[in-house]
């Protein structure tokens, strides 16, 4: 599935869904983090592209996912960067 995220998140179940990737409206990430949160299934991953590139505009979405104890994440220093936020089984 791929949508453009003005759009919003597709609709689906909690859970609906193993992988999402993120690269368009960064300002927009952290008030969609509780749809995308719910959409995400367990052991499902969120990657979060230009996260060295610009970090400032990531800044409040990573703060919500490391507050959040059903994620584990990390930064990955390829090319622009990749935040990695995997949700437990």
């Amino acid at each position: 599935l791929h949508a453009d995220s003005g759009g919003g998140l597709p609709t689906g179940g909690a859970g609906a869904l193993d992988v999402v990737f993120l690269d368009s409206e960064r300002p927009h990430y952290a008030g969609g983090w509780p749809e995308l949160r719910r959409v995400l299934r367990k052991g499902g991953l969120l990657v979060v592209d230009n996260a060295t590139s610009h970090p400032l505009e990531l800044a409040p979405l990573v703060a919500l996912v490391q507050a959040d104890d059903e994620f584990v994440s990390c930064l990955v220093p390829v090319s622009n960067g990749e935040f990695l936020a995997t949700r437990s089984a």
